[in-house]
């Protein structure tokens, strides 16, 4: 029996049900949006690797740039936050990975001339 606190506003299990392999993260600024994480691209944080916090960038099919920020401490949540092209650019070069063509711009007006 679900009670009316669980049931789902819009039956995005369905998606699950029919095979479709959706990990819905709906993103923590209080907005109740959300995107498919198994269909966005990911760039993992490859900075000296602490096995207790760590970032993910992800770029959905929609072309937003999210955020991730985890954490193994107790009581930490994930945060998903979108964030800019930017802020993108940023992550990339930081982490050694290469530009991406949505934030192109943003990565050459990184550079020290």
């Amino acid at each position: 029996m679900i009670d009316e606190f669980n049931k789902p506003q819009v039956d995005l299990n369905n998606e699950i049900k029919k095979g479709n392999n959706m990990q819905r993260r709906t993103l923590t600024d209080d907005t109740g949006r959300w995107f498919n994480m198994e269909s966005a691209e990911r760039w993992e944080d490859n900075r000296e690797p602490d096995t207790w916090v760590g970032k993910t960038l992800y770029r959905t099919i929609g072309g937003r740039w999210i955020l991730s920020k985890w954490s193994s401490y107790s009581g930490v949540k994930t945060q998903f936050e979108e964030v800019s092209n930017e802020t993108a650019a940023k992550f990339l070069t930081v982490n050694g990975h290469d530009p991406h063509n949505a934030c192109v711009k943003e990565y050459a007006a990184l550079e020290i001339r």
